[in-house]
C-alpha cells in the first residue's frame, strides 16, 4: 500500500465535492398525497407519465432505453435521465444530463405518511443566484402538486382513510 503524502489530500473530485458541501443550500420540497405510498412511487416513476406531472422535464416524447435510463424531450431539448433500480424503499432518485453535457443529481423519494405519503424532492443549488435557486424551489413546488393530483385522481382519493390503521412498511 502507497502511503504518499499525496494519500493525505483530497483529489479534485473530492475536493469539488466537499466544496459543494460546505457552500451550497438545499430545500426539501415537500408534498402530502392522498394514496398509498406504492401507488405514489409507481405512478411517479411511469415515465409515459412525466410530462403530466414534471413541467420541466418532459413535453410528452420520450425515448424508452431502459427500465431506469430514458431520453426525455425537454424545453431545453434532449434530457438524458437515469433513475435509481426500481425498490421497495421509494427511492426515485435520478440524473439528468443534458445535450450541453451539464449532469444534474435529483434527489426525490416516497415514504409513508399517516395520511397516505409524503414525496420529498431535494432541491440541490449549485452555482445559481438567490432568484434562480427561489424559482426553482417554486417549480419543484408546482410540479409535485401536479403529481399529488395525478396520483389522486389515478389511485382514488377515498381509499386511504380507510386503511389509516395499516402498518406503514406494509404499504411499499
Amino acid at each position: 500500500m502507497n502511503n504518499s503524502t499525496a494519500d493525505l489530500y483530497p483529489t479534485w473530485g473530492e475536493r469539488r465535492i466537499l466544496r459543494f458541501m460546505l457552500t451550497s443550500d438545499s430545500a426539501h420540497i415537500s408534498v402530502l398525497v392522498n394514496a398509498r405510498p406504492h401507488d405514489v412511487y409507481e405512478i411517479a416513476r411511469d415515465v409515459k407519465r412525466l410530462s403530466q406531472w414534471a413541467a420541466g422535464l418532459a413535453t410528452g416524447k420520450v425515448d424508452v432505453m431502459n427500465d431506469d435510463l430514458v431520453v426525455l424531450h425537454a424545453p431545453m431539448g434532449p434530457a438524458r435521465t437515469e433513475f435509481v433500480p426500481r425498490n421497495e424503499l421509494g427511492i426515485l432518485d435520478h440524473t439528468v444530463t443534458l445535450s450541453d453535457g451539464i449532469c444534474a443529481y435529483n434527489p426525490l423519494r416516497v415514504t409513508p405518511h399517516p395520511y397516505g405519503a409524503e414525496v420529498t424532492f431535494t432541491v440541490l443549488r449549485l452555482d445559481s443566484t438567490d432568484a434562480e435557486f427561489e424559482r426553482d424551489c417554486q417549480l419543484v413546488r408546482e410540479d409535485l402538486r401536479r403529481l399529488a393530483l395525478l396520483v389522486e385522481a389515478i389511485a382514488g382519493q377515498s381509499q386511504l382513510f380507510l386503511a389509516r390503521d395499516e402498518r406503514a412498511d406494509d404499504w411499499f
